[in-house]
């Protein structure tokens, strides 16, 4: 696997970094490549993305069916009697 050496790297960008992988629990190697990553990706076409997350909404199955979704007017009168 290709290494990349980053020398000089500002003390509280490190820490950042330190930080950031702490609370995630990678080690810093780990959140640097996910940083990286992550930076590519938001530089993709927007409208590539927006095409891509558009076709994995519409492929997937609602989570909610809308049949079964209670009158918000009893919500609110439940709500209202119950005080």
């Amino acid at each position: 696997m290709p290494t990349i050496v980053l020398p000089d790297i500002p003390r509280p960008l490190y820490q950042k970094l330190l930080a950031d992988a702490k609370k995630e629990k990678r080690t810093v190697a780990q959140q640097i490549l996910y940083e990286i990553s992550t930076g590519i990706q938001l530089r993709e076409n927007p409208k590539e993305r927006r095409r891509t997350l558009m076709g994995k909404l519409h492929s997937e199955e609602p989570s909610i069916d809308p049949l079964r979704i209670d009158d918000p007017v009893d919500l609110i009168r439940e709500d209202r009697d119950s005080r």
